[in-house]
């Protein structure tokens, strides 16, 4: 499932090459190479909403701010969030999907309804190792963090960003 969803980050993406992005020419020609970042959606949408609710404005206003800076931003979130009693405002997460920059963490629809779901953290990290990206979450991703080298040294080597909300502006630390 990881990789179909990769592929689809391929589509979306401007040129790929080896896992690294490439953006627009500098000038001699030569493409740049510029750093992805992903949303932990869940954090921020959880944070926006001061724990209480998964508010999907919490992300728009973190993907505008990326948006806004020129930077390439997907979020990711549980697929059982595109379900209606799982998010404050269920037209916004799905406009945000289909405009490519909301992705669901793998999951599998059972036959009674439910969603049994990988846990998004160790797909946000997958993503993150794969495309040189960097996190935004006020997550230490603690419970994950020593499952593989890799993540751990994502982790140790700062590229979680972190942030805080001031009303309906996010302020990157």
């Amino acid at each position: 499932m990881l990789k179909a969803l990769l592929s689809i980050f391929n589509v979306v993406r401007i040129g790929k090459t080896n896992g690294k992005r490439q953006n627009d020419a500098d000038s001699s020609g030569n493409r740049k190479m510029a750093r992805m970042y992903i949303i932990d959606g869940t954090d921020v949408a959880m944070t926006y909403g001061e724990g209480r609710i998964f508010s999907v404005r919490g992300i728009q206003i973190a993907l505008n701010k990326y948006a806004d800076m020129n930077c390439e931003v997907y979020a990711i979130v549980p697929q059982k969030t595109m379900k209606k009693i799982f998010t404050d405002n269920h037209t916004l997460i799905h406009a945000l999907q289909k405009s490519g920059k909301v992705f669901c963490a793998p999951g599998k629809n059972l036959p009674n309804g439910s969603i049994t779901e990988c846990n998004p953290q160790r797909f946000i990290l997958d993503i993150a190792i794969q495309y040189d990206a960097v996190i935004l979450s006020n997550s230490d991703f603690e419970r994950v963090s020593d499952e593989k080298t890799e993540w751990r040294q994502l982790i140790q080597h700062g590229r979680l960003q972190r942030y805080k909300f001031d009303g309906d502006n996010i302020i990157l630390l």
